[in-house]
């Protein structure tokens, strides 16, 4: 995967998530921007990081 693709691997949770809540206003489309942010785990980031071939720290 190259680097131009790896924005769109980490934004598929967001997305999933912003289509679930399913906002149509700005007031509640705010909100669930920020509710899909807060669902990215670290371990989302790091898997995605990995599945494009980065290496990431050991904790």
């Amino acid at each position: 995967m190259s680097d131009e693709e790896l924005p769109w691997v980490c934004w598929s949770k967001v997305k999933a998530l912003l289509r679930k809540l399913a906002a149509r206003t700005v007031s509640p489309l705010k909100v669930a921007v920020q509710q899909a942010a807060e669902a990215v785990t670290q371990r989302d980031a790091e898997g995605w990081f990995i599945h494009c071939g980065y290496s990431v720290p050991c904790d």
